[in-house]
């Protein structure tokens, strides 16, 4: 029997990631990984490590953990498990986090404080030139009002800034699940629920 932790991973261009896959079975099987249904095995190498924890004659945990991630490296990576009655695997799918949009958003918010900066200035410009000097003591009342009416609207922007951005960030995650499960959940249900009965 396979058991896959977790069947969908994300991760960013240039970071390590680990893929795990936790197998039972009698007699002792052996595991190895495989690469968008690729004949070949994945070996370890300088960015590929596998390696194997046995916690019993009959469980095993399988890694592999794959470093400084390249766009080649995204995609579905099949843990198979074999003995001499048969074999099962389960498959985790690998995705690319993107950073771009966060970086926009953060670029976005900057430029919104700095909009209001900028009518801040306008504002105390406007304020300073419009009243005579007798009552230039209650505009410095006004202006510090105004200046914390401005902080006021400064912050409800950045809290809808923030929302916009984790709700974007859950969409995109959304809209990857879906596309993958989609084609793979008839292959999924299959790998995870059959028990190899390898006894």
């Amino acid at each position: 029997m396979i058991w896959i932790p977790n069947q969908l991973v994300g991760a960013p261009l240039g970071t390590s990631v680990s893929l795990e896959c936790h197998t039972e079975s009698s007699p002792r099987a052996i595991s190895f990984w495989k690469f968008n249904d690729n004949d070949n095995m994945v070996v370890s190498s300088d960015r590929f490590e596998t390696s194997e924890k046995y916690h019993s004659e009959y469980k095993l945990d399988t890694k592999l953990t794959i470093k400084n991630l390249k766009p080649e490296d995204f995609g579905s990576y099949r843990c198979i498990s074999k003995n001499s009655l048969g074999e099962t695997d389960g498959t985790i799918m690998l995705y690319e986090l993107d950073n771009d949009d966060d970086a926009e958003e953060e670029e976005e918010e900057a430029e919104n404080d700095s909009d209001v900066d900028e009518e801040v200035e306008e504002d105390e410009d406007e304020l300073l030139w419009s009243e005579s000097e007798s009552h230039f003591t209650d505009e410095l009342d006004n202006e510090e009002d105004e200046s914390e009416s401005v902080d006021a609207d400064r912050e409800e922007e950045r809290r809808r800034n923030r929302r916009r951005k984790a709700n974007k960030r859950k969409q995109r995650q959304q809209r990857r699940k879906d596309s993958w499960f989609q084609g793979e959940a008839i292959k999924q249900c299959s790998n995870l629920c059959v028990v190899c009965i390898i006894r």
